[in-house]
């Protein structure tokens, strides 16, 4: 059984996500929009194994996808299950948990300097969205957030960036990606060797 599912916006940077998780021996089904009801009921009903959904970039505002409001709050209370979100799919996951979206100068393939993990990393952007950084005492979790603009948060079962860790003007991609195997081969969950491996390929591809 598949553990990694991409929800397509039909962007093509859903073809560079699945290769950044090729690059970690990682693999991951892409899953048509249109079949979102059928993914998201599939995996609110594994219980057993850890899951990772992937909702990349796409098209639009993020009110357009309300439909998927259902069954995303449903999934971010189950605990074997971890949401991960690139720019738009980041925007969708933030305005559930409440952060408003706003209109900004269109940023396509330019790349900034951000704070990560107590270094300088340059990441990519391609958005004319952005989600407005607040104070959100209640959510537990690390946000980063630069000018005014909420650039990625990292909780136990959910991930968000505003910008493409998946692109080429992206330093250290993977780094940005490490979560996902921690998230699925967690020692705690008694496949200690596994989470070794996937440890040993981060380490040499970032």
């Amino acid at each position: 059984m598949n553990n990694i599912y991409i929800l397509d916006f039909d962007d093509s940077f859903t073809f560079n996500i699945t290769n950044r998780l090729y690059q970690m021996n990682l693999t991951a089904e892409i899953v048509p929009l249109e079949d979102h009801i059928k993914i998201l009921k599939k995996i609110s009903k594994i219980k057993d194994q850890k899951i990772c959904l992937i909702l990349g970039a796409g098209p639009g505002h993020p009110d357009h996808y309300d439909f998927l409001n259902e069954g995303l709050n449903e999934l971010m209370q189950q605990q074997n299950v971890l949401l991960f979100g690139i720019c738009l799919g980041h925007q969708i996951l933030m305005k559930r948990l409440g952060f408003k979206i706003f209109k900004k100068r269109p940023l396509h393939g330019v790349p900034f300097v951000m704070r990560y993990k107590k270094q300088s990393v340059l990441v990519q952007q391609y958005n004319s969205l952005a989600v407005k950084y607040k104070r959100a005492p209640s959510i537990k979790g690390k946000i980063l957030h630069q000018n005014g603009v909420l650039l990625g948060m990292e909780s136990e079962r959910l991930v968000s960036w505003q910008f493409h860790p998946e692109s080429v003007g992206t330093s250290c991609p993977l780094m940005f990606f490490s979560s996902v195997p921690n998230f699925l081969y967690n020692s705690r969950d008694g496949s200690k060797t596994q989470n070794q491996d996937r440890r040993h390929i981060l380490a040499r591809h970032t």
